[in-house]
């Protein structure tokens, strides 16, 4: 499956309305349903909140930005596919002003990552183990981000990284704060960086 011109044209026709409409539905729902859920099993994520942790969720969260920054430097037919891919996902922030990327960025981070390390991963954590329940987790991650199958392993990647970074760090603002600086940093990018030069629009976050 490719980013082709005909699927980036239904992309880049959602209105800036619709897409950050959407944005805070699907994730304040995610960010509801995992407190409710958490309230009702008594389930307790990891909340460690220093200021180690605040510097190691930026810290992590650039860095994984940049390795994609670097990815879209390559040409190789598995990063050529990918950068396709991400064309799609760009093509829908590319008209936002910089405060509704970090607004969408801040919600991304918030809800997905409630919901999938604070609860999917710290209830299967304690049901299953730490790495079953870490890849399982990140498979169910990169499913729900499915454009092509490259961009779901791509996700699955981003998923692994965050559900150890989770694991390691005990501190889920930590996490929270990883993905939603890296989807800060590479919608950024891919929008004032790379749509200038190619005349497309090829990194993405989530």
């Amino acid at each position: 499956m490719q980013a082709g011109p005909e699927r980036l044209d239904v992309v880049a026709n959602v209105s800036r309305r619709t897409l950050i409409a959407l944005t805070v539905l699907l994730e304040t729902g995610l960010f509801l349903a995992s407190a409710l859920v958490m309230w009702i099993t008594g389930l307790r994520p990891a909340m460690s909140t220093t200021g180690l942790d605040v510097l190691i969720g930026v810290i992590v969260g650039v860095g994984l930005a940049l390795g994609v920054v670097l990815a879209t430097r390559f040409g190789t037919t598995v990063l050529g596919q990918l950068r396709r891919d991400f064309d799609l996902v760009i093509a829908l922030f590319r008209d936002l002003s910089l405060a509704e990327i970090a607004l969408i960025s801040a919600l991304a981070g918030i809800g997905e990552e409630m919901f999938f390390r604070g609860l999917l991963q710290t209830w299967l954590t304690d049901l299953i183990g730490l790495h079953v329940a870490v890849l399982l987790v990140a498979i169910t991650f990169g499913l729900l981000h499915t454009i092509s199958r490259s961009y779901a392993v791509y996700a699955t990647i981003l998923g692994l990284a965050l559900g150890y970074l989770y694991h390691y760090t005990g501190s889920l603002p930590a996490t929270i704060l990883t993905h939603g600086v890296y989807d800060f940093v590479a919608i950024l990018y891919g929008t004032r960086v790379l749509a200038q030069h190619s005349g497309g629009t090829e990194v993405s976050a989530e």
